[in-house]
């Protein structure tokens, strides 16, 4: 919505001063233990170790992308296969007053597909800010005039131990009439022809099931400095080909385009509603049935917002973490530590010497040569990070701003790991992934899932 990325007042100046200052300090501690010479002799062989590394993680890995291969053709005209079909649109909002209007009227006008078609079930999940309000039949912003528009008010969970989005999901299919099902994240933004386009796709494979990636619109300050468009943007996009290839098990959370059957036979967001990470679940559940999830992009068709602040930044990633470490055992929460320890050391480690070797060029009783080799090599690390920001703008269209801050996402990256590694429990958006973990019971009849009973207290009808 209005305001979605009005950053907080940070400034790239004093953010490059804080990295200075850190960096000055792992040097004065280096030379503190080594003495200056030492110091240049010992900085030659970590960098020898980790430039093959960043060679292949940073270069290699990232030229493999393809996104043109697995992206979705912009399509107007509503297929043929879908004659006669109806699609429901999904979508989950939980204090999303900032952003939930212009998502609600962005799939509406993304066709022109009447309400025997197409339906928009949009549902609060309890909110405490404004979003019943904004979707409402009595909203002034004329929502519900549509008729393809249906507002759902979400029950409470009535203590279960639902987590996430699952439980308004859920709601959602039980509202919906459609066909096909579109379960969409409600800070997705549809563009013309988005929804006529994924059904072409759809059909075109004649998929049982669509995971979506769709193009991440990094504006925030604090998304650069978390080194959004790597973490996120581009290794998300490296899983598309692996997955419509039947070779890696995962599902994007943001867009998934099922058929109805095919979600009920899985038991739908009920069946994982007890975990955070619920796409990647389901995509179990669906390979366990010997199901084909099919995946694409569709960075022409949608628009993808992520945080807008700091906080955001770090809540939404720690969540994502944690929700993954929760169920490892000590062993391995233990390894994630080593690695992050591992992982500042091979981020910081150039950008802190580069500097440093060149002020010591002016020296004149150090090796020259140890001291240009230590340089060079540096410098050459330094500017793979560059290339692989380069990469990303031409192969994604995500922006090379603050390449610059790669020590300090690289820090970020590693507080993150440690905090979710010793405590594995984040807050996103005021609600906790602390719980019992418990499957919710999966009521079924023996032809399978003819009729499902909610957990919470929606009144609920056969499906």
């Amino acid at each position: 919505g209005e305001g979605a990325h009005s950053d907080r007042p940070v400034h790239g100046a004093v953010l490059v001063a804080v990295a200075a200052l850190l960096s000055c300090a792992v040097v004065w501690l280096v030379i503190a233990v080594a003495g200056t010479e030492g110091a240049v002799h010992y900085s030659v062989i970590p960098l020898l170790c980790i430039l093959p590394v960043n060679i292949v993680f940073r270069i290699l890995l990232f030229g493999r992308l393809r996104v043109s291969a697995n992206a979705i053709p912009l399509e107007q005209s509503w297929p043929k296969s879908a004659e006669g079909l109806k699609v429901s649109v999904i979508v989950p909002a939980y204090n999303e007053d900032g952003c939930i209007e212009r998502t609600c009227r962005a799939a509406l006008s993304s066709t022109t597909a009447g309400p025997d078609r197409f339906e928009l079930v949009v549902v609060d999940d309890q909110s405490s800010d404004r979003t019943w309000e904004i979707i409402s039949n009595d909203s002034p912003t004329g929502l519900a005039a549509d008729p393809r528009m249906v507002a759902v008010k979400g029950g409470t969970r009535d203590g279960a131990d639902w987590k996430g989005k699952n439980w308004a999901v859920w709601q959602g299919f039980l509202k919906a009439t459609g066909d096909i099902l579109i379960f969409m994240d409600g800070d997705v933004v549809l563009q013309s022809g988005a929804l006529e386009s994924l059904l072409h796709r759809f059909f075109a494979r004649d998929s049982v099931w669509l995971t979506v990636c769709c193009f991440s619109d990094f504006q925030s300050t604090a998304e650069y400095v978390f080194g959004l468009p790597i973490t996120i943007g581009v290794m998300q996009a490296l899983a598309v080909p692996r997955v419509d290839l039947g070779h890696q098990v995962y599902a994007y959370g943001q867009l998934n385009v099922f058929r109805r059957q095919i979600y009920e036979q899985l038991g739908g967001h009920r069946a994982v509603g007890h975990v955070v990470a619920e796409s990647h679940e389901l995509a179990k559940l669906a390979v366990a049935a010997n199901l084909k999830i099919d995946a694409a992009f569709a960075f022409a068709q949608t628009r993808l917002e992520w945080y807008t602040d700091f906080h955001d930044c770090w809540q939404g990633q720690l969540k994502s973490i944690c929700a993954r470490l929760k169920p490892k055992p000590k062993c391995v929460r233990f390894a994630v530590l080593l690695f992050a320890v591992i992982y500042v050391i091979f981020v910081w480690l150039p950008w802190v010497i580069l500097p440093w070797q060149i002020v010591l060029l002016a020296d004149d009783n150090l090796d020259d040569g140890t001291v240009w080799c230590s340089a060079a090599l540096a410098g050459t690390q330094i500017f793979l990070v560059f290339v692989q920001r380069v990469l990303a703008r031409i192969k994604c269209g995500y922006k090379l701003r603050m390449w610059y801050m790669e020590p300090l996402t690289g820090v970020l990256v590693a507080a993150m790991l440690i905090r979710a590694a010793v405590h594995p429990q984040a807050k996103w958006k005021s609600r906790s992934n602390h719980g019992t973990n418990k499957k919710l019971p999966r009521m079924l009849t023996t032809d399978g899932l003819k009729s499902v009973l909610p957990w919470g207290n929606a009144q609920v009808v056969p499906v």
